[in-house]
């Protein structure tokens, strides 16, 4: 196991490699990111500082655990029901107070809001990791905002989510959020 100092996300190309192992890849740059975007379904939007594939073939990926988390860029809030359309989750996020989300992201089974951040959070074990506490109660609480839409209010906060592309945006405004804000 190492610690890198660069950061990477970890990607996998079809919901059924998700398993007792992850069949994945890691990507450590953005201009990957976005070549691949069309051809994975989930990765990780946040950025892992220890990340490695698990196997000598490089095919099955592990690091993805809150522990390694090097920064985090995006909060995600997984709604898995249609009975909402994007417009009701938009007027709840206003309500809410929090604005437009950046954008949602359509599933197979309901929809995935994005809340991308103007500057990213960065975890160090410095004041025993407050930052990631600050984060999670952030999560906490952009779940709990979405709750009358259907948010899971279970979703691992910083694991896998579906990737942005051509075919899934269902609406889009790229706004960026404030931490404190938050």
């Amino acid at each position: 196991d190492r610690i890198h100092k660069k950061g990477a996300v970890f990607a996998v190309r079809q919901k059924s490699d998700f398993g007792q192992r992850v069949r994945g890849f890691i990507i450590t740059s953005k201009e990957t990111l976005l070549e691949q975007a069309n051809y994975i379904t989930h990765f990780t939007p946040n950025a892992y500082r220890r990340y490695q594939y698990a196997d000598s073939e490089r095919k099955y990926i592990k690091g993805f655990e809150e522990k390694y988390l090097l920064q985090v860029n995006t909060f995600v809030v997984d709604i898995d029901t249609k009975q909402f359309a994007p417009g009701e989750i938009i007027l709840t996020c206003i309500d809410a107070g929090l604005g437009e989300p950046t954008g949602i992201i359509e599933t197979d089974q309901g929809y995935q809001v994005y809340f991308v951040l103007e500057t990213p959070i960065f975890i160090s074990k410095e004041k025993q990791f407050l930052s990631l506490k600050v984060a999670k109660r952030i999560a906490s609480n952009l779940k709990a905002a979405l709750r009358s839409v259907g948010a899971d209010q279970y979703c691992n906060d910083f694991g896998f989510f579906r990737v942005p592309n051509e075919r899934n945006i269902v609406w889009f405004n790229g706004r960026t959020f404030n931490v404190k804000k938050l």
